[in-house]
């Protein structure tokens, strides 16, 4: 069979994007994500941007759902296109190749991580926790289908994931916060783990915030205190970021050198500043 265009689908940070790139470079075929024909029509709605997009998605209806699958199709239609889009199943008459793309969940758990880490979690937490919900209520067969994937990539048998993915889309509750939990890997802890979150990054502003004046109560004041004292920022820079590896799996210098970099130059432009003013002053 000869297809005419490829279209990916597949959970949340499993490599769709990126598979992407690389296929349109390979062919010469352009990029069609269902994502961004939702946010071309978000912007033509709202060109000021007069509600988020996300507010704008939870209004949505099944027939706005309907028509911006139609769109994608009528686009994957004309062929030579990439597709990217959550599911493919209305697309199942036109001679594309369908592709399911997957990743070990720790993989995805790492991409989700990195791509967030620059957002507040608590914020973005409740935004996808809202997005889930939605899907749940608009598209419950392709929510199911992702609960069994999700399910059978921990080993459960087809006939099991079956019967759990029926219990579990039974409750929706208890369906939203599964897919939180295992697709997103994000899931509510409670109040005691917002407390001991906003303790722990107390504590950590504290000691790593005090370790670049710690030279100056050891030394007297002068060059060597100062050189001291950068050295001291310098190493909890990439300390902190360093610790991010086991998160994000970038690995540990590349880590450690991106949030030294980031923060050296942030730490010069303020004692620039600070300069600057104390010679006004």
């Amino acid at each position: 069979m000869n297809y005419t265009s490829i279209i990916l689908s597949g959970l949340p940070a499993s490599g769709k994007t990126t598979l992407a790139k690389r296929l349109s470079e390979h062919w010469g075929w352009p990029i069609h994500s269902l994502g961004q024909i939702w946010r071309d029509q978000w912007k033509e709605k709202y060109p000021q941007a007069e509600i988020s997009f996300e507010g704008y998605w939870r209004q949505t209806s099944l027939e706005d759902n309907i028509s911006i699958n139609q769109k994608a199709k009528e686009i994957f239609r004309k062929g030579a296109v990439i597709g990217e889009s959550r599911y493919s199943i209305y697309c199942d008459d036109i001679p594309s190749l369908s592709l399911f793309i997957t990743a070990p969940l720790e993989t995805r758990a790492s991409r989700s991580a990195d791509k967030y880490l620059d957002t507040s979690f608590f914020e973005r937490k409740k935004i996808l926790a809202g997005r889930e919900k939605d899907e749940v209520e608009k598209f419950p067969d392709h929510e199911k289908e992702e609960v069994s994937v999700l399910l059978r990539e921990r080993g459960f048998g087809s006939a099991d994931a079956q019967q759990l993915t029926a219990l579990i889309s039974a409750n929706k509750p208890f369906w939203v916060d599964f897919m939180m939990r295992y697709e997103l890997n994000l899931h509510d802890e409670g109040r005691d783990s917002e407390l001991a979150s906003a303790f722990l990054t107390f504590a950590s502003f504290i000691i790593a915030g005090s370790l670049p004046l710690i030279p100056f109560l050891i030394f007297e004041p002068g060059v060597h205190s100062f050189a001291w004292s950068i050295a001291s920022t310098a190493t909890a820079l990439f300390l902190v970021g360093a610790s991010r590896a086991r998160i994000t799996k970038k690995g540990f210098a590349i880590s450690g050198l991106e949030m030294l970099i980031v923060g050296g130059i942030a730490a010069g432009v303020a004692y620039m500043v600070g300069y600057f003013i104390s010679n006004i002053v």
